[in-house]
């Protein structure tokens, strides 16, 4: 039996890889819109609704889903404080920079499973199919582990329609093959051959 809704969408992404948590609504977001672009849950797409918004796509269902299965008791939404500046933007989306000054006092909601949720999770997993399971563990270990620049910058450059509105998009650093680096110019060569 194939999953019913985006809220079961939401629970097999919580309980796979683990049952690893999730730091931060953005990347939360991120993390379904991924498996609805990429995952094979296209059918979910009108469920989510995703438009784009500050930080790419964004989908207001996603916070009926979470306050639902929270009075449920299937998850749990801890506050923690951003560890680096890296995942600054993350919360900004309930609020705003100027409101918190000091990045020390800037707190990221982690999302996981209770055990009750571990349980519902488990069973919804077991109804999906093996390319299904293998789609969610590969996108949860990637994009979860992904610092939030190179995730947001990735969502940006392949689905560049849903960054239309972003806060962001301009000011996340290049990527190169050896991470992010400030900007870099492009390498000239000299006109003398180095070969002589």
């Amino acid at each position: 039996m194939p999953l019913k809704s985006g809220l079961d969408l939401l629970l097999v992404l919580l309980y796979a890889g683990n049952q690893a948590e999730v730091v931060g609504v953005t990347r939360l977001v991120k993390l379904l819109f991924l498996l609805v672009k990429e995952g094979g849950f296209e059918r979910f797409e009108g469920e989510y609704g995703f438009e784009a918004y500050n930080y790419g796509p964004w989908s207001s269902k996603l916070f009926d889903y979470l306050e639902a299965v929270d009075e449920l008791g299937l998850i749990r939404v801890e506050e923690k404080p951003f560890e680096n500046s890296v995942e600054v933007a993350d919360d900004f989306v309930a609020r705003e920079a100027s409101e918190v000054p000091d990045l020390a006092q800037k707190m990221v909601k982690v999302f996981s499973l209770t055990d009750k949720g571990v349980r519902v999770g488990r069973v919804l997993s077991e109804r999906l199919s093996e390319s299904e399971k293998r789609s969610v563990e590969r996108i949860k270990r990637v994009f979860n582990n992904m610092r939030l620049d190179r995730l947001l910058d990735y969502v940006y450059k392949k689905y560049p329609s849903y960054a239309a509105r972003s806060r962001v998009k301009g000011e996340l650093p290049p990527l190169t093959m050896f991470g992010t680096s400030p900007d870099l110019s492009k390498f000239v060569r000299e006109e003398d051959d180095f070969r002589e």
